[in-house]
């Protein structure tokens, strides 16, 4: 009997569902940071931010996404661009792990600092390695999926923020970081 052989569309396209994930990443953090901030937990922790503080904290991780995205393409063509994406997912969760334990706003900062360098290299790497995989006739399916991917997370950022605002726990406005 025959080894089951894949069908080459339906390799690329579990390959586009794990790579889209990446973009997951991008859309909670952003769909979600900016209602942490309002959280009563957040405010009990961190203590009443002004204005530019809030607002400094949700744009803070652009700043080190724009750099390392700006290089990420020589990075990828040296290590490959599913090493490139490994690398910026495992930068981004390490990022973001700072965040969840930060006792102070300067850890918070540094952790979004460090997430967005990760973020830089897995969102240029991963539109870039789908736009490779992808056969013609599938390029334009494969690229609104990862779009959906980062669309989606940012609603569910936003509701998971919305969900869990009222319970009154300790330490919840880490969830959904």
């Amino acid at each position: 009997m025959p080894l089951m052989t894949i069908n080459p569309n339906t390799r690329v396209w579990a390959y586009s569902v794990l790579v889209a994930l990446s973009g997951c990443l991008f859309g909670g953090d952003t769909g979600s940071i900016g209602s942490i901030t309002e959280m009563p937990q957040f405010i009990a922790h961190f203590g009443q931010l002004s204005e530019f503080l809030r607002g400094f904290i949700v744009a803070v991780i652009l700043i080190p996404s724009a750099i390392t995205g700006m290089f990420a393409g020589s990075v990828a063509d040296r290590i490959g661009r599913k090493r490139t994406i490994s690398l910026g997912s495992l930068i981004f969760a390490a990022g973001m792990g700072m965040c969840v334990v930060a006792p102070n706003l300067t850890v918070l900062i540094v952790g979004r600092c460090v997430a967005g360098s990760g973020e830089g290299f897995f969102l240029s790497a991963g539109n870039v390695y789908l736009c490779e995989i992808s056969p013609k006739h599938i390029r334009g399916r494969i690229m609104t999926m990862y779009q959906m991917h980062v669309n989606g997370a940012l609603a569910i950022g936003f509701f998971v923020c919305y969900g869990s605002i009222q319970i009154q726990r300790r330490g919840l406005h880490c969830i959904p970081l």
